[in-house]
């Protein structure tokens, strides 16, 4: 199975239009029998979405929101190699004033 590391969300604003830059970021790891299986034809589909945690009392009845989908990246892509480095990119109002750097934590 294909694994994703190195999930990396930075949140970038833009004072003058008032909006931010959702960029993700990942590492994804196709198997031998994968990559081998993609020359046969078979194809993947990467799909990203933002969701937003809750901290509030009412966590425990909706405890995520969804905000927003990225548009999917589909493999093999032009150029296929393993591992593939997948970036997500957005526009949007919502965070221009909370830019941040969110990454998955390192395993030891």
């Amino acid at each position: 199975m294909a694994t994703i590391t190195g999930a990396k969300l930075e949140i970038g604003s833009n004072a003058s239009t008032g909006t931010s830059n959702c960029t993700v970021t990942c590492r994804v790891t196709f198997t031998k029998y994968e990559q081998n299986e993609m020359k046969e034809g078979l194809k993947f589909a990467l799909h990203c979405a933002l969701w937003g945690e809750d901290n509030g009392l009412g966590a425990f009845i909706n405890p995520d929101d969804f905000i927003f989908s990225y548009a999917s990246k589909h493999y093999p892509d032009a150029s296929p190699t393993s591992p593939e480095v997948a970036t997500f990119v957005r526009t949007d109002p919502r965070f221009a004033d909370r830019p941040m750097i969110l990454e998955t934590p390192k395993k030891d």
